[in-house]
């Protein structure tokens, strides 16, 4: 990932409140899927995780986020553009 993340026009002000400004990235980080858990043949069933390890100012910050079938990383979820 590189550039900045903002949310997509059609994310409602419930999503967006508080965090309207977009991250801008300074830096390139490589991001990859890790299966989480699956449920079998269930929808929605298999979840998956992203983790980033993203150095700050003032040291390293952990972000994680989770998904489950359908939804992957920030481009293909309809509330985040990349």
């Amino acid at each position: 990932m590189t550039g900045s993340l903002s949310w997509a026009p059609t994310a409602g002000p419930g999503s967006t409140r508080g965090r309207e400004r977009p991250i801008v990235l300074r830096g390139s980080y490589r991001a990859q899927w890790e299966d989480y858990s699956d449920l079998g043949d269930v929808a929605g069933g298999r979840f998956r995780s992203l983790t980033l390890l993203v150095e700050t100012g003032g040291g390293l910050r952990l972000f994680d986020a989770s998904s489950s079938r359908g939804r992957g990383p920030a481009g293909d979820d309809p509330g985040l553009t990349s």
